[in-house]
């Protein structure tokens, strides 16, 4: 089984490092960034996963491994991509773009109570 393991993250290791490959673009919408970044953090957090699983003594024993790996990577991937996407290059400058939180005063509504809504501008671009 010592060998099948070894065998099975070599395989791995040989597939992610050949296939890991992202063409070069003029633009890059942030949105698929934001989708990506955890989703290529998973799957490196679960690669490391299955080295370090690899060299344990009972690799049965330590499959929670590649699972704590790749919950690890999309974590970290995650708070990339949102930090990347937070951050805005005007004239030179990096700006800090936090969301504005809006409070709105509905019309009353049947029950005969007002409802406050909170709104965010999540998403911001120029055209």
């Amino acid at each position: 089984m010592n060998s099948f393991m070894r065998k099975m993250s070599m395989v791995l290791s040989f597939f992610l490092s050949v296939c890991w490959s992202v063409p070069c673009r003029a633009a890059e919408n942030a949105f698929k960034g934001v989708l990506d970044d955890p989703m290529y953090g998973g799957l490196s957090g679960s690669l490391v996963g299955a080295t370090v699983m690899a060299f344990a003594n009972k690799q049965v024993e330590n499959l929670d491994y590649m699972a704590y790996g790749a919950a690890t990577g999309v974590m970290v991937g995650a708070a990339y991509s949102i930090g990347k996407a937070l951050v805005v290059m005007e004239n030179g400058k990096m700006k800090l773009s936090m969301p504005i939180v809006i409070p709105d005063i509905q019309d009353t509504n049947s029950n005969g109570k007002t409802p406050v809504v909170f709104m965010a501008e999540v998403i911001r671009g120029k055209f």
